[in-house]
């Protein structure tokens, strides 16, 4: 099983849409993060997300293999992170996303693996289920909506009959 501890902001930063968004509505940059999450998710279920924000607390949907974490008691989310990080049993199995090198090195001397916000948006962008709906919305433009004309041009009539006439009278 993979785990994804995610520094949110840092990725929601990294993101240009979420960027510009997060200074009108930090709650829909984080959905929209999470959306992206859930719909990587759907295709790889087993893996769990960790989600720790910087920005107060926010009410967004629980679900079960993703869980969010907000600072306490004066604390960022690079202390949060660090603490999820000491107490986490299996390291080796644990991602960390993060552009913070502090956060980065940190991590490495806890045996994680670590991946840029950058790296990690690439990573859930290429989802296969994301894909699928891009290629089709990307089909659906490129296909008039019914794949039968309506009638045939006069055009195309003459064309037809000097193809497929023959001058023999049954």
């Amino acid at each position: 099983m993979k785990h994804f501890l995610l520094d949110c902001n840092n990725i929601i930063h990294t993101h240009k849409d979420w960027k510009v968004l997060f200074l009108q509505s930090a709650a829909g940059a984080m959905n929209a993060l999470l959306n992206l999450i859930e719909i990587y998710n759907s295709k790889y279920p087993s893996y769990k997300f960790q989600l720790v924000f910087d920005s107060p607390q926010e009410l967004l949907p629980k679900l079960s293999t993703i869980s969010i974490h907000w600072p306490k008691n004066g604390k960022d989310a690079d202390s949060v992170i660090k603490t999820i990080v000491e107490k986490t049993i299996k390291t080796s199995v644990v991602s960390v996303v993060s552009s913070d090198s502090e956060i980065q090195s940190f991590s490495r001397r806890f045996d994680c693996s670590v991946l840029s916000s950058k790296e990690f948006l690439a990573l859930i962008d290429k989802s296969p289920v994301k894909n699928k709906q891009v290629s089709s919305a990307s089909n659906s433009k490129q296909q008039s909506p019914s794949e039968k004309p309506n009638r045939i041009t006069k055009k195309e009539f003459s064309e037809f009959k000097q193809l497929f006439s023959t001058n023999e009278k049954l």
